[in-house]
């Protein structure tokens, strides 16, 4: 049974055995013509989503074939305008650097 650490979430983790074996089935496309598409992920602090897309960037965002980009953007204050304008500004430059525009 995994644990809180930080004792913050009573039973938080009591899911996290089933998304972390997902989590390990995160590979490379075996057709070198295939790769993950772009990725933004806007995150809370929360530490499931931090290890996806730290297992998404060990595996394939190392890869030279992966060339559209993985990225996370954390806070935790989500009902915050400025970080609201922030999150804002975050997926339309992101969106702009996906697309080619």
């Amino acid at each position: 049974m995994l644990v809180d650490p930080l004792g913050e979430k009573p039973g938080y983790y009591t899911g996290m055995a089933q998304y972390a074996e997902s989590i390990h089935n995160i590979k490379l496309p075996s057709d070198e013509k295939l790769q993950y598409p772009a990725i933004l992920v806007s995150n809370t602090k929360d530490p499931a989503t931090m290890m996806y897309v730290a297992e998404l960037q060990h595996k394939i965002g190392c890869s030279e074939k992966q060339l559209n980009p993985i990225l996370m953007t954390s806070n935790n204050k989500f009902e915050d305008r400025t970080y609201l304008k922030g999150l804002v500004s975050d997926m339309l430059s992101f969106m702009s650097f996906a697309l080619n525009v």
